[in-house]
């Protein structure tokens, strides 16, 4: 309440507002599948390739050395492949966050066309991604109690990530 009033210790608070992606929703293919939570999608309507990342949603680290990567981390990126490479897409775009570099890291949901599923509550479902939120909150997603509730499933299930392997 009182940080909504600016009053006491709020009264030069700035709350950090997420930040939107230049990049508008868009129809496209998924041409290439980084890792369990990132790929590459051609818009069908200007031919660009944009680079994204799932929204809210962590995969194990990924590694081409043999031993490096953390477990279930190639299954996470397998399974993204088989969900959606060559397939006709619709992606949703939630918000943009800057690297210390500098780079422009675009996060989204994506829905395949076709069974109009959200690919990021497939994969949580699976035990394959962990929900990721940040303390403030600045990275929600539009369905955060969506990912939520597929989050449980997957640890009911003790699959993947949350199995006891």
């Amino acid at each position: 309440m009182a940080q909504k009033k600016a009053l006491g210790v709020w009264v030069n608070f700035k709350q950090e507002q997420p930040n939107k992606s230049a990049i508008k929703d868009f129809a496209g293919k998924v041409v290439e599948v980084h890792s369990g939570d990132s790929l590459t999608v051609l818009d069908e309507d200007n031919s660009k390739l944009h680079r994204l990342y799932l929204a809210t949603v962590k995969a194990p680290k990924f590694s081409n050395k043999d031993n490096d990567s953390e477990p279930y981390a190639w299954e996470s990126k397998e399974q993204l492949r088989k969900l959606t490479i060559g397939k006709k897409v619709n992606v949703v775009m939630e918000y943009a966050r800057q690297t210390q570099e500098g780079k422009t890291m675009d996060h989204c949901s994506i829905t395949v066309q076709k069974t109009d599923k959200n690919v990021s509550i497939q994969l949580l479902e699976k035990g394959l991604l962990e929900t990721n939120l940040r303390k403030n909150g600045d990275n929600a997603s539009k369905c955060l109690e969506d990912l939520l509730a597929a989050e449980k499933i997957g640890i009911d299930r003790a699959q993947g990530i949350h199995s006891k392997k």
